[in-house]
């Protein structure tokens, strides 16, 4: 394994010659094989390749060679392992497979060849997120812009009821939640606290998404005024996260000011609370 993660070839070959175990594993389950992969060593993967190093051994936590060539961004082992007819289809022991992985970290040449797949474009990890869940999340707009041309599944939830346009919305790309919207998303799915792409816009601050989301609620049929399960509003989130310009946005759409959260605060008594001076100022017009 020393030799495997050094690439030192000519050692191998004389290992082998003796009879070493190719499959043997370390304490973690990774293989010489692995070992090789995580160094970058090319020449080395063909030669246990050739010598029958099995090419879909999982270490402790599920992860294959084809997985640690992913996230290590290594294009020419990964096609070295795909020729090699690398199961790409195998999951982590966190459901994540190798789409998933090639997504989290931008890799778009990787991407663009696992995702013709189609067994690939939609499955789940542990969590429920689809590869293009994780794109959204990680803020990779390219991919995700991929994952779409080749018909990804857009208004699937996660675990906890999120889109990929909540996880969008929360990364503050409005390059992505444009795309998303485009290609069919709904507006108005909520996660399982109540939470709409909107809400979690508001929450966040993203002014120039939460507007996307606004405008694009509204052509839906969609409420601004709608609640979490803690009743707070776009307009409730705004004011706890001082977002001025959102609140200046709701409040000038028509947004209900006077609407009363789980606790009984209006966004007024909650700006008052807080010592949110600039939002007060924003309110007060209103109730007179």
């Amino acid at each position: 394994m020393v030799a495997s993660q050094a690439g030192q070839d000519a050692v191998i070959e004389q290992l082998i010659g003796r009879n070493a175990n190719i499959q043997a594993s370390a304490i973690d389950g990774s293989t010489a094989l692995h070992l090789a992969v995580r160094s970058g060593r090319v020449k080395t993967c063909q030669l246990l390749l050739s010598h029958g190093a099995q090419i879909n051994a999982a270490d402790q936590e599920g992860v294959t060679p084809v997985m640690e060539a992913i996230k290590r961004d290594l294009l020419e082992i990964v096609e070295l392992l795909l020729a090699a007819n690398a199961d790409v289809a195998a999951a982590s022991e966190d459901g994540k497979t190798a789409l998933h992985w090639a997504v989290a970290l931008g890799a778009l040449t990787i991407a663009d060849r696992l995702s013709d797949l189609e067994e690939l474009i939609s499955v789940t990890d542990n969590r429920g997120w689809t590869p293009l869940m994780v794109a959204a999340d990680a803020g990779h707009c390219d991919t995700v812009k991929l994952l779409l041309r080749k018909n990804a599944k857009v208004n699937v939830k996660s675990t906890n009821g999120s889109t990929a346009l909540h996880y969008a919305a929360g990364r503050g790309c409005i390059e992505t939640c444009r795309s998303l919207l485009a290609s069919g998303t709904t507006t108005d799915s909520k996660t399982n606290y109540g939470a709409s792409p909107l809400l979690i816009a508001a929450t966040r601050g993203a002014t120039n998404v939460f507007e996307l989301l606004l405008i694009s609620t509204l052509q839906q049929g969609g409420n601004m005024n709608a609640s979490d399960h803690g009743k707070r509003t776009a307009l409730h989130l705004a004011v706890k996260s001082n977002a001025l310009d959102i609140v200046r946005m709701l409040i000038e759409r028509g947004a209900d000011v006077k609407l009363k959260d789980k606790r009984g605060f209006t966004p007024l008594m909650l700006a008052a609370q807080l010592e949110r001076t600039a939002v007060i100022r924003l309110l007060l017009p209103k109730f007179e």
